[in-house]
């Protein structure tokens, strides 16, 4: 397993986008698909017996990116993802790797792409891994930076409601704030001047881009 743990679950130590990447390497020449652990401690700069290594592999398992021991292959979806006839196909995969992870299809399944305040999220995260009250706030929100992130990549589940609306800030106030808002009103969002902060606002728009997308096609399939 990938390392991080909240209440009953485990969860990758890597976001998405890092698994992505190295999923990549492997892929790659000249591995093509296949490389020793030790190969890959080495290709990385890292310890093969370290326990970040260990992590690092156990979260690339959780993503199903790779299988096997002593040489690891990448997977079906690794290489669909890498080498997919089409942007759509690797963008489908990504979502599959990213739903790999028990937790993340839980939270998928309870909220889709629609991601709550902080506050609210932290209380879901709570209903689904029973983590003790004490330790919640602090965890959920390292739950919810992987899922900003990989919920970029997730098509809205049936009957999901408007955009996502984000009333308070993610960072608690201590930045000045950047607000985003659409006139149309289907999105508000205000959200601190914080790296972090600014990839939520990427992955609504993201969401927001996609929406739309599916919307168009089904409004010419009617024509």
């Amino acid at each position: 397993m990938g390392g991080n743990k909240i209440g009953s679950y485990s969860y990758p130590i890597l976001k998405l986008e890092r698994a992505l990447e190295i999923s990549r390497i492997i892929c790659e020449a000249p591995y093509k698909g296949q490389i020793s652990q030790s190969g890959l401690a080495q290709q990385l700069k890292m310890k093969e017996r370290g326990g970040g290594f260990i992590n690092l592999v156990g979260s690339l398992r959780d993503y199903n990116l790779v299988q096997g021991k002593g040489t690891l292959q990448a997977t079906e979806t690794a290489k669909r993802i890498v080498a997919g006839s089409s942007a759509e196909e690797s963008a489908l995969a990504k979502a599959e790797a990213f739903l790999s992870v028990p937790l993340f299809k839980q939270v998928y399944q309870r909220i889709g792409i629609k991601i709550p305040p902080e506050e609210q999220f932290s209380v879901l995260l709570g209903e689904i891994t029973q983590e003790d009250k004490l330790e919640l706030p602090e965890r959920s929100k390292n739950v919810l930076k992987f899922y900003m992130e990989g919920a970029r990549y997730l098509a809205p589940t049936e009957g999901e409601m408007q955009m996502e609306t984000f009333k308070p800030s993610l960072g608690g106030g201590q930045h000045p704030s950047i607000v985003v808002r659409d006139t149309g009103g289907t999105l508000n969002m205000t959200v601190d001047r914080t790296p972090d902060d600014i990839d939520a606002v990427i992955t609504v728009l993201q969401n927001l881009k996609k929406r739309l997308a599916t919307e168009s096609k089904a409004n010419k399939g009617e024509k």
